[in-house]
């Protein structure tokens, strides 16, 4: 590799030319630097953001090249047009659109990152979206590979003779029980940890397989923790009667979504090496584990600058606050909080069986208890299971004249004084299973309003460095305060 800085800046310039420009030349420039030609391909290729599987200007999506868009593309521009073409198609909340826009450019620059998160798009139940949702991803993202089912084995070979982007749906009906899968999946979270090792051929050769890949995971019910953790979580509701949105044809959104990747491509090829060694501030208050899933998609936001820097902050603190609200208030405590109600109000105060603790859990509202065997209510086994970490467990009772497998209030009551501090009875909601609305209104986010010169770090810490960007890109900072509603 090339490594005397004062080559950095014809590197790039040879980075920027387009595909004939350079081949015209680069020999010869081989030989002024007196390198090998190979050498000098993969120093241009690496600030163009081409991998080793992708070491040309265009991408395949479909068995087709997209070429790269012939004009520089602005950044802002690009990040509108994206953020329009989810919302035309889909009902979404909050800076949703904006989270997946910036997830889709990422694709193509996963090269430039340490750490790729995964998007995982969940839904409590079926038509919330998700089809239609994957159907914009596919003509979107990186050579996409989708796949509603898929072995471990095909996961790592696929990424490693072809790369691209894997998009898996129904991941619900094989993820969960595959353990094999989820270490596969799990693995390419991070570069330097992103290969699985396995006996390869007839000889058993001991082989070393990339797993380094954008991942797009799409399911209905509750995800694993960790694929949760690795990832940027994308909660489709279904449609109320009154939204509206135009119908995702395939045919006629195929040129739009197309002219888009082609966009993108070029972006990417005129700003990777801006992103490689970036190190974008977080929101404050973000915990370690989702700031280092936000990071790539920050460094993007304000590589792009505008909007995009602004509004990817405020997407992080809506979006992460889900998982912060689970992490806060696990199922087992919030499950304690309802048990506490209902014995408050139960006529046999001191006891209750578990036939009438289900019939009770499931009719409260804004709880997950009704869905939360794969959209069955709750079973009597996973309460037992979701008690038993606070030693609690049902017995026989006597209730009237019957005998009665439940539950009796004196073996609640250490629970309830130790893991019941008031924080869990205000949470309306669970996991995102049911209504995610109220979790995610802009007056709940833990954020102050930010200064208009946008030097202040209490909200966004963004640097003083990147004003000159914000400046250039067309960044106008006196439009805070009418667009963001804190």
């Amino acid at each position: 590799m090339i490594q005397d800085q004062n080559l950095e800046a014809a590197l790039k310039k040879m980075a920027a030319l387009s595909p004939l420009e350079y081949e015209r030349i680069r020999e010869e420039e081989a030989k002024k630097l007196n390198v090998r030609v190979s050498v000098l391909d993969q120093e241009v290729n690496l600030r163009r953001g081409c991998s080793k599987k992708d070491n040309t200007n265009t991408n395949e999506i479909g068995g087709k090249v997209i070429e790269p868009w012939p004009e520089p593309v602005d950044g802002i521009e690009l990040y509108k047009e994206l953020v329009g073409i989810f919302k035309k198609y889909l009902v979404l909340q909050q800076y949703q659109a904006e989270t997946l826009a910036l997830w889709v450019i990422f694709s193509y620059c996963i090269d430039a990152n340490n750490i790729a998160p995964k998007l995982l798009i969940h839904s409590p139940e079926k038509r919330c979206g998700k089809t239609t949702l994957l159907d914009v991803l596919v003509g979107l993202v990186d050579r996409p590979i989708p796949a509603s089912n898929i072995s471990s084995a095909v996961i790592y070979r696929v990424i490693q003779d072809i790369g691209g982007t894997i998009v898996i749906d129904e991941a619900d009906t094989f993820i969960r029980s595959n353990p094999e899968i989820n270490g596969v999946i799990n693995s390419g979270h991070r570069k330097t940890m992103a290969y699985v090792l396995r006996c390869d051929g007839d000889d058993h050769t001991p082989k070393q397989f990339s797993t380094w890949a954008p991942t797009v995971i799409a399911m209905i019910g509750k995800p694993g923790d960790t694929i949760l953790d690795r990832s940027i979580l994308i909660e489709m509701r279904r449609k109320k009667p009154g939204d509206k949105v135009e119908r995702y044809i395939p045919n006629k959104a195929e040129v739009e979504l197309k002219t888009l990747a082609s966009k993108i491509v070029r972006w990417k090829e005129d700003n990777f090496y801006l992103l490689v060694d970036a190190d974008p501030s977080t929101p404050e208050n973000l915990n370690d584990r989702a700031a280092d899933n936000w990071r790539p998609l920050l460094a993007i936001a304000d590589v792009i600058g505008g909007d995009a820097s602004m509004q990817s902050r405020i997407a992080v603190a809506i979006l992460s606050k889900l998982e912060d609200d689970e992490d806060s208030a696990p199922a087992g405590t919030i499950l304690l909080s309802d048990i506490k109600e209902i014995f408050e109000e139960n006529p046999h105060k001191d006891r209750i069986s578990s036939k009438d603790l289900i019939s009770k859990l499931t009719t409260l509202e804004d709880r997950p208890w009704l869905e939360w065997n794969r959209g069955n209510p709750i079973s009597a086994r996973q309460v037992s299971k979701l008690l038993k970490p606070y030693d609690i467990k049902s017995k026989k009772i006597r209730i009237g004249e019957e005998t009665l497998q439940g539950y009796m209030l004196p073996d609640f009551n250490d629970a309830f004084e130790r893991y019941l501090t008031g924080t869990v009875e205000q949470s309306s909601n669970m996991n995102g299973l049911t209504d995610v609305a109220s979790r995610t209104e802009i007056d709940t986010v833990p954020l102050s309003k930010p200064s208009n010169n946008l030097e202040s770090s209490i909200c966004y810490n963004v640097p003083a460095e990147l004003s000159f960007s914000q400046e250039r890109r067309g960044y106008d900072s006196s439009r805070l305060d009418n667009e963001i509603p804190f």
